[in-house]
This record gives C-alpha cells, structure tokens and sequence, in this order.
C-alpha cells in the first residue's frame, strides 16, 4: 500500500509542480513508514513543465461541455498555447480534447 500511495503522491507533486504551487507532499501520516524523511514520493516532472493561463472558454447550453485554453512551456520547448474539450455524457463518463490549434478549436465548438 505504501508503494501504491508514494506513486499517486508524487504524481500530485507533478501536477502541482508544472501549475506552480511549491506545495510539495513530503510525508504521509496515514501509513506507516510515511513519516517525513522516510516517504521519499517520486518526482515527475523532471523537464520543468510549467502550465499558466489556464482559462475558462465558456461551455454548451447542455452545460455538459466545457472549453478550456492554457499554455505550456518545458526546458525542452518554448511556450505553446492549447485548447482542451472537458465533456460528460449520460453515463457521467468523461472524456478530453487536445487542441494545439485555435481553429481546430473553434471547429469543434461550431454547434455549441
């Protein structure tokens, strides 16, 4: 269980690396051997991703499709600006589009 939790934690450290927040989990007290300086979660992002200007877009009149812009730079690339689709369906299953281009973008928003 210990190992199971040390990988989700250090995927929470990733994510909250690459959207800026130095917060890092260090220590889990809800198991054993989670004691600070013998929890050593991995670290992730090891390119110095960094995701800002995360936006909301609007959505559909459904209200079941969100559209979402943000941008994303690494020490191996420079800044690039993205479109993400959040939708539900019925069921609440979700499922994402990635865009790198603003037109395929608006393209898919066409029938909102």
């Amino acid at each position: 269980m210990l190992e199971l939790e040390r990988g989700a934690v250090g995927f929470e450290n990733y994510l909250r690396s690459v959207y800026g927040d130095s917060k890092m989990r260090v220590r889990y007290n809800g198991l054993v051997g989670g004691e600070e300086g013998k929890f050593r979660p991995p670290f992730f992002n090891l390119d110095q991703e960094k995701i800002t200007n995360f936006t909301s877009l609007g959505n559909n009149e459904k209200k079941t499709s969100f559209g979402f812009s943000f941008e994303k730079k690494s020490k191996k690339s420079d800044t690039s600006k993205y479109y993400l689709i959040v939708s539900s369906d019925e069921n609440n299953n979700f499922n994402y589009q990635l865009y790198s281009e603003e037109e395929e973008y608006k393209k898919a928003i066409l029938n909102w």
